[in-house]
């Protein structure tokens, strides 16, 4: 594969041809192997293909053997909340197109990826809000992905402080994007506060002494306003192509109409529909599709509700913002894409469909429009919103209307000024009240009519340094937000997640049974919705006053400006997922970047999104998230939770019908002694099978599974109380539900010590050899594998996982949290080769592997956690060395050199280096736990252990 096969490759992904730009960014990649840093690419040009051309620039180096020429990891991010999402859907195409290959140019490339990678596999992942937990994320450093991010999401992960991250993962999504990546900033002149990071964290990324022989960080920026000049755009091969040339040429004419004030807005939009509804069709064979943009969710809203009112049926209604759940915006999606994607060919319909949006149209959607009605705002998000008008160019005529609401025009709170500029812009530019916005007949803009970029910092050395220290964090540091989104009140975001079962009759949270249900079933991102934490207080205080709350008029964008109204009253305590687990908090004191539980039962959002003013029961989505990955089968199971499986629009009656059987057998449970798995497994089942039709298919599917596969089942109880639940899940975990920062203490197979470190050795060569790693950083990330657990041999760690003495483990079947531990094991593990040299002989850098051995769970990034510990003495043989501990690691001390070393190796291998070379060796230990788990599971498969069968026995003896 090479320069020359982009066209062949192009053509066998998408079935057409690619633009001359496409072509010609290709081959300067091939040639230069540098990105340009500015690429200026109109709205409908077809820049998403930028992730093609960077995955092609990728096959061709590997296949010269140019290992470093370009990256592994692509992230194409965007500074928004977006409801169609064309870069990802895009790139599952490649992805599926290159894993399905069987033979052509795509069977070459699935054969590098193999050969490369290990995989004949392209990851997609998306960042798009909400709290992302889901360990998948960083996972391989190996795997080629492509990661479709927020600013907020990839920014907050670059600088040590990921939002939804743990501290101890953080240096791993740190690390892992901090090399081997390439950043796209799409739509670059609204993330310029972000660009000026990036550009502080290349520079900072030169200051190592050492190269780890992988290229790091590099990032090139997408726009089709941009505020530069571009170092790469469209020649006039592009200007005479058939397609683009119709898209480039196609006539936007918008009328300019303005109100007084807002609140006129709704009836203004409503007529408008009204007028175009009853004009001559603009396109044959299809209803008319109408755009309706507006600045605000607020307004949105209303005008969405106006709509149905004012239409009754006789059109398709629907309203598109950004907060909403993934797994909502889904099944939303799923309905609307089809019908308004675009398309050379005519879609049939019934109805007229008329879509109501706010920004979150603007970047990601390839919707096609006949005519769009669209708020006045700054001139970059008009020209956005208007290039989903007549997109294609491939209709003859359109139609639409830019409204002005002239009291906000000189400071609105999202777009300030830029309103009245720009609204000046257009009427200068007008002919009879109608200004054409065409890609090429649009005036220019003026620098009054583009939002100003706020103030940014600095990335310096010594607040790089300061955020390098995630455990434990400095009790004075940067605001992350600040280096993503300038200087500028904001309303960072929280993920909330809603679930039943957690609160008792009066619909108050019931912490202590919430925190039983939650550590068995953690929230999942898919089932978040990521919120400004103002509108989070705002739903809390609507469920707390127990009438309607109107909902703020604020903005669809990240890091939205919105007044919190708190006004002191208001008392209600919600959970937070912290590095602690599940902890009760008041609402006033949840952190940006929180994920937060709330009961079902205290609404506040609907099939469209977020609606504080909505009260009525939430659906969980617990399970419909855990469907997705690679998560093992779990069901929790009480009256509340049965009481929510019901089908959707399945009456009252029945749902009251399916809690009062469950809690037929809730009240069977009795407490943790005299639990009887198997009765309560068969009493269980029976009521699956009674009333499986009343529930949904997911539910029934997963206890068809459950079932019928090795399964383990436990007493959900509270202390000094009956159970009030049971937990049913698969007998072994897998990949996903496996955590970042906790993984040595998962229940999950019993693994000897001594094979899982030979095993954690042998990933950690595989991984650092596959990246391109420096041999000498090869051979000491496989001697850290190999001495990383040895602190495990302390008696006090073995009793915890249950061990009886005849060998020493790494992992058990399960873990006895009652066990009083004292150092963390990686400390004794240093404390070992300490003692004995002789394990360490073979080092290039001593050091290196001491840090790396005392930082695999992401502690001691600087200081050691302070643990009481009276010390141990322990016995065992590694390599041939008989080994004998007594006392305890002296790491914890002030004169440790502990944190000398942890700020040399930062010099030496600069901050993003060291926290890379770190996941190579974490990433290493969570992949060999998987194998270990899959083994299990393989031999008890050739054993014949492949469901319930006593279980069912015993099922059929008694049924």
């Amino acid at each position: 594969m090479n320069a020359d096969s982009f066209r062949e490759y192009f053509l066998a992904l998408h079935a057409h041809e690619p633009f001359p730009w496409q072509v010609r960014l290709a081959a300067l990649l091939c040639k230069t192997n540098e990105w340009p840093r500015m690429i200026d690419l109109p709205t409908g040009a077809g820049k998403t293909a930028c992730i093609d051309i960077a995955l092609f620039h990728l096959l061709v180096s590997w296949t010269h053997g140019q290992f470093g020429n370009a990256a592994r990891r692509i992230a194409f991010v965007v500074d928004r909340r977006i409801i169609v999402d064309e870069a990802a859907d895009r790139a599952k195409h490649i992805a599926t197109s290159i894993r399905n290959a069987k033979d052509g140019i795509l069977r070459r490339a699935a054969d590098l990826l193999a050969e490369h990678s290990g995989r004949a596999e392209i990851d997609v992942m998306t960042l798009r809000g909400g709290v992302a937990r889901e360990r998948n994320l960083v996972r391989d450093p190996t795997a080629v992905a492509v990661v479709l991010s927020t600013v907020d999401q990839l920014g907050s992960r670059l600088l040590f402080r990921g939002y939804g991250v743990s501290d101890f993962a953080a240096p791993m999504h740190a690390g892992m994007f901090g090399f081997d990546t390439l950043v796209l900033l799409d739509e670059a002149h609204i993330a310029e506060p972000f660009r000026k990071t990036l550009a502080g964290l290349e520079r900072e990324q030169k200051r190592m002494t050492e190269p780890l022989g992988v290229r790091a960080l590099r990032w090139s920026q997408l726009s089709a306003t941009p505020s530069v000049g571009p170092d790469f755009s469209l020649d006039e091969m592009d200007e005479r192509h058939p397609v683009l040339r119709r898209r480039l040429q196609a006539n936007k004419p918008m009328r300019l109409i303005e109100v007084p004030k807002r609140d006129a807005l709704p009836k203004t939009f409503v007529d408008l529909v009204k007028v175009e509804l009853n004009a001559p069709p603009q396109a044959v064979g299809e209803k008319p599709r109408i755009g309706i943009v507006v600045n605000r969710v607020a307004t949105a809203r209303e005008i969405h509700s106006s709509l149905l009112r004012a239409l009754e049926g006789t059109a398709d209604v629907h309203l598109l913002i950004g907060r909403i759940r993934p797994l909502d915006r889904d099944t939303l999606m799923a309905d609307l894409t089809p019908k308004l994607k675009s398309s050379q060919a005519p879609r049939a319909g019934e109805l007229p469909i008329v879509i109501v949006a706010t920004q979150t149209i603007e970047v990601g959607a390839d919707f096609d429009f006949h005519t769009m009605f669209v708020e006045a705002a700054s001139y970059p998000a008009i020209r956005q919103r208007v290039g989903r008008l007549n997109r294609l160019g491939i209709r003859d005529s359109a139609r639409g209307a830019l409204v002005l609401a002239k009291a906000d025009a000189e400071d609105d709170p999202v777009y300030g000024a830029t309103i009245a500029s720009t609204w000046t812009l257009l009427e200068r530019a007008a002919s009879d009240g109608i200004v054409d916005l065409g890609i090429r007949q649009a005036p220019e803009a003026t620098p009054d009519t583009i939002p100003s970029s706020p103030a940014t910092p600095e990335l310096s050395p010594a607040l790089v340094h300061l955020l390098a220290q995630t455990s434990p964090r400095p009790a004075i540091e940067p605001d992350v937000a600040q280096f993503l989104h300038g200087f500028v009140e904001q309303a960072p975001d929280v993920a909330i997640v809603w679930r039943d079962g957690i609160c008792d009759g009066d619909k108050n949270l019931d912490s202590a049974k919430a925190k039983q249900i939650l550590d068995v079933l953690p929230p999942l991102a898919l089932e978040a919705m990521s919120l400004p934490l103002s509108s989070f207080r705002s739903l809390v205080r609507a469920k707390a006053a127990k009438k309607p709350i109107k909902l703020v008029d604020a903005g669809d964008l990240d890091g939205d400006v919105v007044a919190d109204d708190d006004d002191g009253r208001t008392n209600a305590n919600v959970l937070v997922l912290d590095d602690d687990g599940v902890n009760t908090v008041p609402f006033q004191q949840v952190r940006p970047g929180s994920m937060v539980v709330i009961p079902c039962e205290w609404g506040g959002t609907d099939r469209y999104g977020f609606s504080p003013g909505n009260r009525d029961h939430v659906r969980d989505l617990s399970l419909a998230a855990r469907r997705r990955g690679s998560r093992a089968a779990m069901l929790v199971f009480t009256d509340e939770i049965a009481r929510g499986w019901g089908k959707d629009g399945l009456g009252e009656g029945d749902r009251n019908e399916l809690r009062e059987a469950a809690r037929g057998i809730t009240r069977i449970l009795g407490d943790e002694e005299d639990f009887d798995g198997a009765g309560v497994r068969i009493a269980l089942f029976e009521w699956f099978k009674v009333y499986g039709p009343l529930l949904r298919d997911e539910v029934v599917e997963l206890a068809k599974k459950l079932r019928t596969r090795p399964s383990v089942i436990e007493a959900l109880s509270q202390a000094g109380k009956d159970a009030f639940g049971i937990a049913l899940r698969a007998r072994y975990p897998k990949a996903d539900d496996l955590s970042d920062d906790v993984i040595g203490l998962q229940r999950t197979v019993e693994v000897p010590l001594e094979e899982h470190c030979l095993g954690v050795a042998e990933y950690a060569k595989r991984f650092a050899r596959h990246v391109g790693l420096a041999s000498v950083l090869v051979d000491d990330l496989t001697l850290a594998g190999r001495l990383h657990d040895l602190g495990k041999a302390d008696p006090r760690f073995q009793a915890m996982l249950g061990a009886d003495g005849s060998r020493l483990l790494a992992k058990g079947r399960s873990v006895d949290r009652g066990v009083v531990l004292g150092a963390r094991h990686e400390c004794y593990s240093v404390a070992l080769v300490d003692r004995y040299p002789v394990l360490m002989a073979s080092a290039h850098d001593t050091g290196l592997v001491r840090y790396l051995i005392g930082s695999h769970h992401g502690r001691g990034r600087g200081l050691q956690p302070i643990v009481d510990d009276a010390g141990t003495w322990f016995e065992l043989e590694v390599d041939g060395h008989e080994l004998l501990f007594r006392g305890r690691p002296n790491l914890l001390a002030v004169d440790s050199g502990w944190v000398e070393l942890f700020v040399r190796l930062q010099r030496k291998y600069g901050v993003w280096g060291l926290a890379y070379l770190e996941t190579i060796l974490r990433l290493a230990d969570h992949r060999r736990s998987e194998a270990e788990i899959e083994e299990k599971k393989r031999l008890e498969a050739g054993r014949g252990i492949e469901n319930n069968e006593e279980e069912m026995r015993v099922e059929e003896a008694r049924g």
